[in-house]
């Protein structure tokens, strides 16, 4: 939801600028996706993914005033790095969850990936 109307919200406070925010989301999409595959291995999937669904919980409770009513680019931009940073990590999750719960046998089907 929120990366289909970043730069739209971005456009207000950045004007022709707006193409950062959402370039610095996919930044923090990408180096999340490096920093929960490391986190995973040391405290398992099921923690970090908990860690992680509670952060986006916060995120999006902080955004909404931030988003609605404060016009600084500055914190739209920050907000945009950890929500990308979220949506990375959650997506590098969800294949060990699909496994786990559903078995191996099942994981293609379950997941949408040939074996």
């Amino acid at each position: 939801m929120v990366i289909g109307s970043i730069a739209r919200m971005a456009k207000g406070s950045m004007g022709g600028m707006a193409f950062l925010v959402v370039a610095v989301m996919a930044i923090g999409n990408a180096g999340s996706r490096i920093f929960a595959g490391v986190l995973s291995d040391k405290i398992g999937w099921s923690h970090t993914l908990t860690f992680m669904l509670s952060f986006q919980c916060v995120l999006m409770l902080i955004s909404i005033p931030f988003m609605r009513d404060f016009s600084s680019a500055f914190v739209r931009v920050v907000l945009a790095t950890f929500i990308g940073f979220n949506y990375g990590a959650n997506l590098c999750l969800f294949p060990s969850f699909t496994k786990d719960f559903w078995g191996l046998k099942n994981f293609g089907i379950n997941y949408g990936h040939p074996l």
